[in-house]
C-alpha cells in the first residue's frame, strides 16, 4: 500500500510538472507575441515621429536660406531673382496661381479696364487663349529675368499689344499692383507659413523692374506702397460698370472650358465655381463685378479647407525639391533644352503643360514662340 501510495503521488507530480510547463509555454507565448505587438506598435511610433522631425526640419531649410541671402534683396545681385520667386516657383506655386486668377477680378472690378477687354473681344472669341497668353509673357520674364533676352523679348511683346489702346499709367500700375500683391497676401492668409520680410521686398523690387521696363511711372517704392496704392485707387475708381459683369461671366466661361474635362458639364460648373471665387473675393470688389454676395456658410467651409490644407502641408508632406513649373513642361530631350534657352530673336518653340485639362486642351499644346502669345 505504502508502494502504491508513493506511485500515485510521483504520478500527481509529474502530471503537476506537465500541467506547469504546458501553461508556461503557453503563457511566455503569450506574452512573447503581445511583446513582439507591442514592439511593433513602439517601431511604427518611433518611425512616425523620426518623419515628422524630418519634415520639421526639410520643410524651412529653403526659408533659412532665404534670410541667408537678405542682402541680394535688389535688382542686379547674384539671388536676387530667385529670391523674388521663391514663393511662386519653390514654396507655394499653387497658392501663386490661385491668387494671380482671382486677381483678374479685381482688375475687372475697374470699369476702364473692363471696358476695354469686352472692346477688343479678346475674352468672348477665346477666354481660355487670352488666359494662356497672358499668363505665359508673365512666365518668360518671371523665369530668368526681365533683362535676359527672352524676358526682353517677352516684355516688347507685352507693350506693343497694349500699345494699341490708350491705358492710362494709374490702370497699368493698378495691374502691377495685383502682382505684386495678391500672391503675397494669399500665401499670408491661406499658407503654411507667411512670405518673410526679405521675399516681401524681393518680390516688390522685381515687379518695379518690370514697370519701369513697361515705361511707367510714378511707380510706388516698396510693398507698403503698393498697398497705400492700391487701396486708394480702388477707393477712387472701383464701382459697378455692365462691362465688369461682362468679362468676369467671358473669364468664368474660359476657366469652365479648360478645367472641366466634359464639355457638357463645363456650362453647369460655372455657377459653382462662380459661388466659390466670390466666396474667397472681398466684398466691395464682389459687389462692384455685379455678382450677389457669398454665403458666409460657404466662405467659412472653404477658409477651414484651406486652413486644414496648409496645416497639413506644414506638418506631414516634405518640401519639393526643385521649382514647380506650373506653366510649361521641362524639356524632354537634349535638342528642347537647347532650343530653350536660346536668344530671343530665335523665339524655339517651348512644349507646354498647363495645369487646365492637361496639354492636349491648352491652346498651345504643341509650343509656341513669343511674337504669336496675345491678339494678332
Amino acid at each position: 500500500n505504502a508502494r502504491h501510495l508513493w506511485m500515485l503521488v510521483n504520478h500527481h507530480a509529474s502530471m503537476s510538472s506537465y500541467l506547469s510547463l504546458l501553461l508556461l509555454s503557453r503563457r511566455t507565448k503569450e506574452e512573447g507575441t503581445f511583446l513582439s505587438y507591442s514592439f511593433g506598435g513602439g517601431g511604427a511610433a518611433i518611425v512616425s515621429l523620426m518623419y515628422l522631425l524630418t519634415v520639421r526640419c526639410l520643410r524651412y531649410q529653403r526659408y533659412e536660406l532665404v534670410q541667408k541671402r537678405r542682402e541680394h534683396v535688389t535688382y542686379g545681385k547674384e539671388h536676387f531673382v530667385w529670391l523674388a520667386n521663391v514663393p511662386n516657383k519653390y514654396e507655394f506655386p499653387w497658392a501663386d496661381v490661385r491668387a494671380t486668377e482671382l486677381g483678374f477680378f479685381r482688375t475687372y472690378a475697374i470699369p476702364s479696364v473692363a471696358k476695354l477687354l469686352v472692346a477688343t473681344r479678346e475674352f468672348e472669341r477665346d477666354a481660355q487663349k487670352r488666359i494662356e497668353d497672358t499668363s505665359l509673357l508673365i512666365f518668360e520674364f518671371c523665369e530668368s529675368d526681365p533683362k535676359s533676352p527672352r524676358g526682353e523679348a517677352a516684355l516688347r511683346r507685352l507693350n506693343a499689344i497694349h500699345g494699341k489702346y490708350k491705358i492710362s499709367n494709374g490702370d497699368f500700375l493698378h495691374v502691377l499692383s495685383v502682382f505684386v500683391l495678391a500672391g503675397q497676401q494669399w500665401i499670408d492668409q491661406y499658407e503654411w507659413r507667411k512670405v518673410s520680410d526679405v521675399e516681401r521686398k524681393a518680390r516688390a523690387n522685381f515687379w518695379i523692374e518690370v514697370g519701369k521696363a513697361m515705361g511707367l511711372t510714378d511707380i510706388p517704392a516698396d510693398y507698403d506702397a503698393f498697398v497705400a496704392f492700391q487701396q486708394a485707387y480702388e477707393l477712387k475708381h472701383m464701382r459697378y460698370h455692365p462691362a465688369n459683369r461682362k468679362v468676369s461671366d467671358q473669364t468664368f466661361a474660359g476657366f469652365a472650358d479648360a478645367v472641366i474635362p466634359w464639355r457638357c458639364l463645363a456650362k453647369p460648373a460655372i455657377p459653382l465655381m462662380r459661388a466659390a471665387v466670390c466666396a474667397l473675393l472681398e466684398p466691395h470688389i464682389v459687389e462692384a463685378i455685379g455678382y450677389e454676395p457669398p454665403s458666409p456658410w460657404l466662405r467659412a467651409l472653404l477658409v477651414s479647407l484651406l486652413k486644414l490644407r496648409a496645416c497639413a502641408i506644414r506638418h506631414l508632406f516634405l518640401p519639393r525639391r526643385d521649382d514647380c513649373p506650373h506653366l510649361r513642361c521641362a524639356p524632354h530631350t537634349e535638342v528642347d533644352r537647347k532650343a530653350s534657352v536660346r536668344a530671343a530673336a530665335s523665339c524655339p518653340r517651348i512644349p507646354m503643360s498647363f495645369p487646365y485639362g492637361g496639354q492636349a486642351r491648352s491652346r498651345h499644346a504643341s509650343g509656341y514662340t513669343i511674337d504669336t502669345l496675345g491678339p494678332r
